[in-house]
């Protein structure tokens, strides 16, 4: 079986034909184009206005609406920084979370400047996209360490969601896990970097989640998508 081959497994156990998802974090609009062949509607959701219009061309006329916000724990507008060094895809990377910079610039992107551009960027919740768009079938968060302040902003269960995790954040997925067991999320599996191969043979509990994204700590070369329903 081939990268895509496992990619659309994974995401056809979790959406179904009548879904709604949206792709929170769309960047280029690579997951958007798998869900789109999955589900009825996807919601492309990025905030950087560059990307944004990307998306806009590359979905035109097709069952991919783009929303050019971020996504938080309130409504409102922030900050979003991106590095200035190309090198480095750089707009894969913007990041509205300091602790994100702090964590990840040093070791892993290895920054000279760290991230320095500004770009101002309005932000919704997820409960507000619900209200626009109706209930998703799934949700992927990837949004560079900005995911628990994306699911503070949700107070409803969905079927079923994904959120990128990083060893160095491990706290941060603690925290998120804790916030979608609270909303009645009790079932939980992960896979590493963009295998898409379940890293647990069988979905386990939060807290077990928690346990298992422990033995990643410190190793730098990881992340992955953790997934919930």
């Amino acid at each position: 079986m081939n990268d895509m081959d496992r990619q659309q497994e994974v995401y056809r156990s979790l959406i179904g034909r009548n879904d709604t998802v949206f792709d929170v974090g769309a960047n280029i609009g690579n997951r958007s184009a798998v869900f789109q062949s999955l589900c009825k509607k996807v919601i492309a959701v990025e905030p950087q206005i560059i990307l944004a219009e990307q998306l806009k061309c590359r979905f035109k006329d097709s069952n991919v609406t783009v929303v050019n916000e971020a996504v938080g724990a309130q409504p409102g507008t922030g900050k979003m920084f991106i590095p200035s060094d190309g090198s480095l895809g750089r707009h894969g990377v913007g990041t509205l979370s300091r602790e994100f910079q702090q964590a990840m610039g040093p070791k892993v992107f290895n920054l000279d400047k760290g991230w320095d551009t500004e770009q101002p960027v309005r932000i919704t919740t997820l409960d507000n996209l619900i209200t626009w768009y109706g209930l998703p079938g799934f949700i992927k968060l990837d949004i560079e360490g900005y995911e628990f302040q994306a699911v503070l902003g949700l107070s409803q269960k969905v079927n079923a969601l994904s959120f990128e995790f990083h060893p160095q954040l491990n706290l941060e997925a603690e925290n998120i896990i804790a916030h979608l067991m609270n909303l009645g999320f009790n079932e939980f599996n992960c896979c590493l970097a963009e295998t898409f191969e379940w890293e647990i043979p069988h979905w386990v509990s939060g807290i077990s989640m928690m346990n298992h994204l422990k033995k990643y700590a410190g190793d730098d070369n990881i992340y992955g998508d953790c997934y919930a329903r």
